[in-house]
């Protein structure tokens, strides 16, 4: 049946699969033997080869949504003073035309992707507070300077918010795009 090394690997894989019948964990040894034999152990050189198995490293660019339940005390937080965080498919497929995480259009209405980013779900929430303190007249240079706002509060805060580097640097890169826009439209360079 097996030897030594591939005995130690069924009861090694039975143990972490928690497979209880010993056919299953013999055929799952067995196809991790298989699979093995067919990596080479040496390189063209000679050299050998390191068939280890990692995890695959994070981009470093993708961006993460907000744990479920962090963003679930959220959503209740919200409902419970009167608004409404709108998330799901019809949601996600509106947001994509419109190319947005996220939309706020009033001091009690927010519509969010299913996955939302912290920095999403926070830039929203400045912007329900900009509606409440009035700071929105629905003007396009109201509106810039309302970004504006909300990113330099989203950076000034990101390790309260925990956001990651991505985040960060997405956040950096629309305040860098809303200053441009406000001073064009401003009449300056």
């Amino acid at each position: 049946l097996l030897d030594g090394e591939d005995q130690t690997a069924f009861y090694k894989v039975g143990e972490y699969l928690g497979i209880l019948t010993e056919a299953v964990a013999v055929a799952t040894v067995a196809e991790v033997i298989t699979e093995k034999a067919k990596k080479p152990k040496v390189n063209e050189g000679g050299s050998s080869v390191d068939n280890s198995m990692y995890r695959k490293s994070k981009d470093p660019s993708a961006i993460e949504p907000m744990p479920k339940r962090q963003l679930q005390r959220i959503v209740k937080g919200f409902k419970r003073q009167g608004g409404i965080i709108q998330m799901d498919d019809a949601t996600d497929l509106y947001l994509q035309t419109k190319h947005a995480e996220g939309i706020t259009y009033d001091s009690k209405t927010i519509l969010l992707r299913q996955n939302p980013s912290r920095a999403s779900v926070y830039e929203e929430l400045i912007h329900t507070t900009q509606y409440r303190q009035g700071l929105n007249d629905g003007s396009i240079i109201s509106r810039i300077q309302n970004e504006i706002s909300a990113q330099e509060m989203l950076l000034k805060n990101s390790t309260a918010y925990k956001l990651t580097p991505a985040e960060i640097s997405q956040t950096q890169s629309a305040l860098n795009s809303y200053v441009k826009q406000l001073q064009e439209l401003l009449g300056g360079n």
